[in-house]
């Protein structure tokens, strides 16, 4: 009788671990949303206004290692920011079994 009544409690428990962390990983697909439209944005935003002579302050160190390394960068940024807002808007119970 003991023994059933201590699975059913750490099932209990498990459930609610399983719970707590659908809540931590969805905050977390938030702010890697964000993430990513943050990147995608700036790196698209740069890109047009470098081709319009126009930088940003804060990404005028890109410039300096050259033009063709600067549209490489920039270029990654929106590469990356796409994949962040990708990957995080996923499921994650597509991708790994619940745990128990």
């Amino acid at each position: 009788m003991r023994l059933r009544i201590l699975s059913a409690n750490r099932h209990e428990q498990g459930e609610c671990v399983h719970l707590s962390m659908r809540k931590m990983f969805a905050h977390r697909r938030e702010y890697l949303t964000l993430l990513g439209f943050v990147l995608l944005f700036l790196g698209f935003l740069s890109l047009v206004l470098s081709m319009l002579g126009v930088q940003f302050q804060f990404m005028t160190w890109m410039d300096g290692l050259g033009k063709g390394l600067a549209f490489v960068i920039r270029v990654l940024m929106i590469l990356a920011g796409f994949m962040l807002v990708i990957s995080s808007q996923t499921k994650e119970e597509e991708d790994t079994p619940p745990l128990r």
